[in-house]
């Protein structure tokens, strides 16, 4: 099985939006065992951290649920339905990825702003001919976690 795990600081981001009060999401190509992954990944980081009290299972959108992967516009189609379900429109969404093509690109293309986390050369997908397209270019770029609570302000 393909090990797992959070990145970095990944528990102290979450942790800090959600005692600002901000709503977060999930939007993933997963199965419905991910969000057990996640809880595990974050709990080695914060033992204390209840992923359904800062992602409540709600607020989740996983391709095996929609039975298609990003970038397919049936994935990004059921978030914007989901946020507005929470009264979110998708200029008021920042959609944080590692991978232009499959993540910024169709988010972007749904309104959403977006935020290309490099923080791990491992699962970063972006070439620099990417980043100079406006169809993939960011919003923002992170090169860690904690940075997330500055960009949103």
């Amino acid at each position: 099985m393909q090990g797992t795990g959070a990145y970095p600081n990944a528990a102290l981001a979450v942790r800090d939006l959600n005692a600002n009060g901000i709503q977060q999401g999930l939007l993933a190509d997963g199965q419905a065992f991910t969000p057990t992954q996640l809880a595990r990944g974050l709990g080695k980081q914060d033992d204390s951290l209840s992923l359904d009290d800062v992602i409540p299972p709600a607020n989740r959108v996983l391709s095996f649920q929609h039975r298609a992967r990003k970038p397919s516009d049936i994935v990004f189609e059921a978030a914007v339905e989901a946020m507005g379900a929470r009264g979110l429109e998708p200029f008021q969404v920042l959609h944080i990825v590692s991978s232009l093509t499959r993540d910024i690109g169709p988010a972007k293309k749904w309104g959403m702003r977006t935020a290309l986390y490099a923080g791990d050369k491992n699962s970063l997908s972006a070439t620099a001919e990417q980043l100079k397209d406006p169809q993939y270019r960011p919003d923002a770029l992170l090169t860690d976690l904690e940075q997330v609570a500055q960009l949103i302000g």
